[in-house]
């Protein structure tokens, strides 16, 4: 589908879009128009976020639920950014592959999301097996935790209001992250968060949480619908809070995995 389409289908069942386009005097129709000292960043900007809000609102603007992601998870380079170009779990999907690329020399979108989804089971399992000791009866698991913070980043995406920049990566600044400290060297040990840093090699120098940026696996996006991209930051305890449990204390109960990291559990 052309973007021209996505922008337009969504502007006639959302308004809260449909004012954004207003309010920056961007005409669906007229895209071949813009150029870059125009609108045209503008539009490439919000253009996956749209993708996303059109593939899951209904015609009446209502969040529906779908059996399948979107294509957008397909493809060979957003592949390789789910499994966040780690060789070990590139070369296991690849593998998937195989027999439908010998059988008729290509691979179909619905298959590649398929073996995306059983990653995805694959790795949830795992961590729900990394136990936190919480009186908070929601967060027993590293999942339980990880599972929060995708659908409050869902939500920056699908709520009422349409929103260009949705916020979709994590800070720890304020001293109220203290308690979940454990729980979040645990997480990005196993690669369920990923530090946001240039430079690949140091993906677990980690001195100082306070310093640190990151953002959750891109093996999460398709199930949760997600972006793909570095999105705006949020506090972690800002974005708990809808939870109730920034006054609690989450302790990681040490299980055998504790110091495997992502390529060696997948």
């Amino acid at each position: 589908m052309k973007v021209e389409q996505e922008f337009l289908e969504l502007s006639d069942k959302d308004n809260s879009f449909k004012s954004y386009l207003d309010q920056r005097g961007i005409e669906v129709g007229k895209f071949d128009t813009y150029k870059e000292k125009d609108k045209l960043p503008i539009i490439r900007k919000i253009q996956f976020v749209v993708l996303l809000r059109n593939y899951y609102k209904d015609k009446d603007g209502k969040n529906k639920s779908r059996r399948r992601p979107p294509d957008y998870y397909g493809g060979f380079p957003n592949i390789c950014r789910a499994m966040e170009h780690n060789p070990r779990m590139l070369i296991g999907i690849m593998n998937m592959f195989i027999h439908s690329a010998k059988e008729s020399g290509s691979i179909p979108i619905h298959l590649q999301l398929k073996n995306l989804n059983n990653f995805f089971e694959s790795y949830r399992a795992l961590l729900s097996t990394i136990a936190v000791d919480s009186t908070y009866r929601n967060y027993n698991t590293i999942y339980d935790l990880i599972e929060k913070i995708a659908k409050s980043f869902r939500k920056q995406i699908l709520g009422d209001r349409f929103q260009a920049e949705p916020k979709g990566s994590l800070i720890f600044k304020k001293s109220s992250n203290e308690h979940l400290s454990d729980a979040i060297g645990l997480a990005l040990n196993s690669g369920a968060l990923i530090v946001d840093k240039d430079d690949a090699s140091s993906f677990h120098d980690i001195v100082d949480i306070k310093n640190t940026r990151c953002r959750l696996s891109y093996l999460f996006s398709h199930h949760f619908g997600l972006l793909m991209t570095n999105p705006r930051e949020i506090d972690l305890i800002d974005l708990l809070e809808d939870f109730n449990i920034v006054n609690e204390s989450i302790n990681v109960v040490q299980p055998s995995l504790n110091h495997s990291r992502q390529m060696d559990l997948l």
